[in-house]
């Protein structure tokens, strides 16, 4: 059982009698306001969510994230938006890894998430199979091979498909999670010390 620390106890007890006190409405009038505006200073201003900025294009909840039934490629689809997705460039960011290069592929090049997701030639197989998959969902609007490599990104992490219309979003909403949730199955094969 986790304990909790008393002085963070008391910090709450005092903030729910605050809240009751006045009401939780005035509450949220007076606080909503300038919580929301922390909010969007912090993501606009943080360099591990530039990517985030990018892939939120439907308002509202976000419905991976609702996917109780395919939690860990929700995770991963999170953590690849949220530039946490353990990649070596993250890991060396974060002082965890000596070096930022691709543990899978001799390229010498920076294993970032454009690397992984879209250049990294040992996970070429997988890649052509989702790529083919891509390509073959027929829809006027969008041919995925066309887009440059930030665009593609944005359309298998991110969700600039709702930008087109709710198919083509939940198209690639899905799909990116399952290519997402294969390659790093792959990685973690090919990177673990055996």
């Amino acid at each position: 059982m986790v304990q909790l620390n008393e002085s963070v106890w008391k910090y709450v007890q005092e903030m729910n009698t605050y809240t009751e006190s006045i009401g939780s409405d005035k509450f949220n009038c007076q606080y909503g306001n300038a919580i929301r505006e922390s909010l969007i200073i912090d993501v606009t201003t943080k360099k591990s969510l530039e990517l985030y900025q990018h892939c939120y294009i439907k308002t509202g909840s976000q419905l991976y994230l609702e996917d109780i039934s395919d939690f860990n490629s929700s995770r991963l689809k999170l953590l690849a938006r949220t530039n946490y997705l353990p990649l070596k460039q993250f890991l060396f960011r974060m002082h965890m890894s000596e070096d930022n290069l691709c543990p899978i592929c001799d390229s010498g090049e920076s294993e970032d998430l454009e690397h992984f997701l879209l250049g990294c030639t040992s996970l070429e197989q997988t890649r052509s199979k989702f790529f083919t998959l891509f390509t073959s969902f027929n829809n006027r609007n969008v041919s995925f091979l066309e887009l440059s490599p930030r665009a593609q990104v944005l359309f298998l992490v991110g969700d600039i498909g709702y930008a087109f219309n709710d198919e083509i979003g939940s198209f690639y909403d899905v799909y990116g999670r399952m290519y997402l949730l294969e390659l790093f199955r792959l990685r973690h094969i090919m990177v673990e010390p055996k």
